[in-house]
C-alpha cells in the first residue's frame, strides 16, 4: 500500500483544497495535517490525536477512513511496539550476562554464613516455643470473615468491588481528570444542527452547521466546550477518543475531559 500521506496529499489535489480550505472544514491545524501528508506522525500529540485526525481528513476527502487508521496501526503502531520489544529483550540479554559473571566469583565469607543460619535457626527455636505455650488461648485471628473488606478495580470507567467473601458488585466512576485540552469528535449518523463554543456560551464559535449523515466534526483547542444539539440521537459522541452516550433531549449542553452536563 502507497505511503499514508501520498493518498491524502493526491486526493487533496485530486479536490482542488489548499491546506488551509481543509482545515477550515475540518477544523484541524495546518500543521498537523502537513505531519500527516508528510507521514510526520511524531509531530502530532500522540496516538490517539493521530488516528482521530486521520479519521477526520480522510472521511473530509471521501477515502475509507478505515482502511487508513488500520494502515497506521499496522504500519507505524506495530514497528514502533517491536521496536519496544527488541529494546526489552537487549535488556534481559545484559541482566543475564551480568546475573553469569557473578555466579562465577568465588564465594567468600563462608564461616560468617554459617554463623548467620545459626542464629536464625535459635530465633526460629524460641518462637515455635513461645507461640507453642499460647495454643489454645483464643488468640484473635484476622481473616478475610473478620476484616470484611473490599478490593475495587477501576478501568475505562467502570469500578468493580469485590468483597472478601467473593461477592462482586459493579457500578460506574467518571474518567480520570488530566486538565488538558479536550479531543472532541462528533460522528453524525443522521442529519444534526450542532453549534460548538469554546468554554461557554460567550466563547468563540467552532462550528456552526447541519451535520449530514456520515460526516464528522473534530475539536481540540479548549478544556470545556458549550454544545448545542439539535437532534442528539442522530450523532455520536467521542471525549478523548472514549464513545459517551449522547443526551437524550436537544438542548444545551457543557461537554469537559469526564462528562456531559445540561447547561443550567
Amino acid at each position: 500500500m502507497a505511503q499514508i500521506g501520498s493518498i491524502l496529499r493526491e486526493a487533496r489535489i485530486h479536490m482542488g483544497l489548499s491546506l488551509k480550505e481543509v482545515s477550515e472544514i475540518t477544523k484541524v491545524r495546518v500543521k498537523y495535517l502537513q505531519a500527516l501528508e508528510e507521514d510526520e506522525f511524531g509531530a502530532i500529540p500522540g496516538p490517539t490525536f493521530i488516528k482521530a485526525y486521520l479519521r477526520t481528513y480522510a472521511s473530509t476527502l471521501r477515502l475509507d477512513a478505515d482502511a487508513l487508521v488500520e494502515e497506521y496501526r499496522s504500519t507505524y503502531e506495530r514497528r514502533k511496539s517491536a521496536q519496544g520489544e527488541y529494546y526489552d529483550l537487549t535488556l534481559e540479554q545484559m541482566r543475564g550476562r551480568a546475573l553469569r559473571g557473578r555466579k562465577k566469583r568465588p564465594v567468600r565469607n563462608t564461616r560468617r554464613g554459617y554463623t548467620l543460619a545459626g542464629v536464625l535457626a535459635i530465633i526460629a527455636v524460641v518462637l515455635l516455643a513461645y507461640f507453642g505455650s499460647n495454643r489454645g488461648q483464643g488468640g484473635a485471628t484476622l481473616g478475610p470473615e473478620s476484616i470484611g473488606g473490599t478490593t475495587t478495580t477501576v478501568s475505562s470507567g467502570v469500578a468493580t468491588t469485590t468483597t472478601m467473601s467473593g461477592v462482586a458488585t459493579t457500578t460506574t466512576s467518571e474518567a480520570v481528570y488530566t486538565g488538558g485540552d479536550v479531543l472532541l469528535r462528533i460522528v453524525a449518523t443522521g442529519d444534526c444542527f450542532l453549534v460548538i463554543r469554546d468554554t461557554d456560551e460567550s466563547g468563540e464559535i467552532l462550528y456552526r452547521d447541519t451535520l449530514k449523515s456520515g460526516d464528522q466534526v473534530t475539536e481540540d483547542k479548549s478544556k470545556r466546550y458549550w454544545v448545542s444539539i439539535g437532534k442528539p440521537d442522530s450523532i455520536q459522541i467521542y471525549i478523548n477518543e472514549n464513545y459517551y452516550e449522547s443526551p437524550s433531549e436537544p438542548g444545551l449542553y457543557y461537554i469537559s475531559e469526564t462528562s456531559i452536563q445540561p447547561v443550567q
